[in-house]
């Protein structure tokens, strides 16, 4: 009886350790405070999203950790700073998204000896920051755009991939942030304030 007991003990101690999720791994934060803002002689900053999300495949970003979305809301809340003045300054996010493209992995016998890349993810980060005057009329504008893709092997864990994810949204808003602020400095410079 003992010999049963010990039997079906251990064998529920092997169907929770299988069960048992691996932790969730946390990230950090995607900030730009640490960066000198970018002064604008505008009343206020608004934030906009144009870009909504379609929730479904093959878009992914929605499962992102920290999406293209997100990260580049906390670039305008952290960059981009009023400081006084009758227009306001519109940050317009036009696209977010995120695509996932399942690759082709090796099959058969060689399947079990070769880790293929099995997905790639590829980033769209498209923003329009505008002056708008009295009467909502636009006074001038900049736009900037950023891409990456990045893959992901077949054995990546679920923290693995997100992991990989967040990785890519982090590059893709270090390159939207070069972007935006050459076309700032460029099309923006008669609306720049003085540190």
């Amino acid at each position: 009886m003992r010999s049963i007991y010990r039997f079906f003990c251990l064998g529920l101690f092997f169907v929770t350790a299988c069960a048992t999720p691996p932790p969730a791994t946390t990230h950090a934060q995607l900030t730009f405070g640490h960066q000198a803002p970018i002064r604008l002689a505008v009343e206020k900053v608004e934030i906009a999203r144009a870009y909504a999300p379609p929730m479904r495949a093959p878009n992914v970003e929605h499962r992102f950790p920290t999406s293209p979305m997100k990260a580049a809301e906390r670039w305008a809340a952290d960059r981009l700073q009023a400081t006084g003045g009758t227009a306001i300054a519109r940050f317009v996010i036009l696209d977010a998204k995120v695509v996932e493209e399942k690759l082709p992995t090796t099959g058969g016998l060689g399947g079990y000896f070769t880790i293929d890349q099995s997905a790639r993810y590829t980033a769209a980060l498209s923003v329009s920051l505008e002056i708008i005057g009295e009467k909502g009329k636009r006074l001038a504008f900049a736009e900037a755009k950023a891409f990456r893709d990045q893959t992901v092997p077949e054995n990546a864990s679920v923290n693995a991939r997100e992991d990989y994810w967040f990785r890519l949204t982090e590059a893709l808003i270090k390159d939207f942030d070069r972007e935006m602020e050459t076309a700032i400095q460029a099309h923006l410079a008669g609306f720049r304030s003085a540190p």
